[in-house]
């Protein structure tokens, strides 16, 4: 999430939105945050990310993100800038372990199911798009900068040429199922997500 998008400024009064997304315990610690902007922005990351997540084992599952509630292990975190920050989102599914990593510009989250330690193989980055970066992207796109990005990452990971990499979305019975990665043409037992937001592309990957 975009911290300085002029649109995400101010979401906290906003109780339509509020009555909409949170449940009365997350209403009521946004309420009494003294960032509660942040505070919202990084339980809604986390309802995003649980979603993303249960969403590779259970095509059915929808995003309603009231029925996705955050227990953050230390909230108050969130106002001092901890260099990350762990809680667990209870789904209508599976139970979703996640990170927060939270700085004066974004909020960014990695989940994963099962076991919770697994969340600590998980590899990820952000990038901020701006005139004069020194990574080449083909088009202006986020969708296909942040797939460059993570080719990028991947190739580097595996030692694969990043002409060999490629990761897609398939159509499902429910439209676009999540992206997936290949190598030379074979499904590669690589775990992704992809995310953009105002300024800011991000990635995270497990290899299986």
């Amino acid at each position: 999430m975009d911290l300085n998008d002029p649109q995400g400024k101010g979401k906290s009064r906003d109780t339509r939105f509020i009555n909409r997304v949170f449940s009365a315990y997350e209403k009521q610690q946004i309420l009494n945050c003294s960032e509660p902007d942040l505070l919202l922005w990084s339980l809604w990351a986390g309802k995003e990310t649980a979603y993303k997540a249960v969403r590779k084992s259970h095509s059915e599952a929808i995003s309603v993100p009231r029925r996705y509630g955050v227990q953050l292990n230390n909230p108050d975190s969130i106002i001092m800038k901890a260099s990350f920050i762990s809680g667990v989102v209870e789904t209508p599914y599976d139970p979703v372990s996640i990170r927060l990593f939270i700085n004066e510009d974004y909020v960014h989250c990695i989940g994963i199911t099962g076991k919770s330690e697994m969340i600590n193989s998980v590899i990820q980055g952000v990038h901020k798009i701006s005139r004069g970066n020194d990574f080449h992207f083909s088009t202006d796109s986020p969708s296909s900068k942040v797939r460059q990005l993570a080719k990028k990452a991947i190739s580097s990971y595996l030692d694969q040429d990043i002409a060999n990499i490629d990761i897609r979305r398939f159509r499902e019975s429910c439209g676009l199922g999540p992206p997936t990665v290949s190598i030379k043409g074979r499904a590669a037992m690589v775990d992704i997500s992809l995310s953009h937001d105002g300024s800011f592309i991000a990635y995270a990957f497990t290899d299986h």
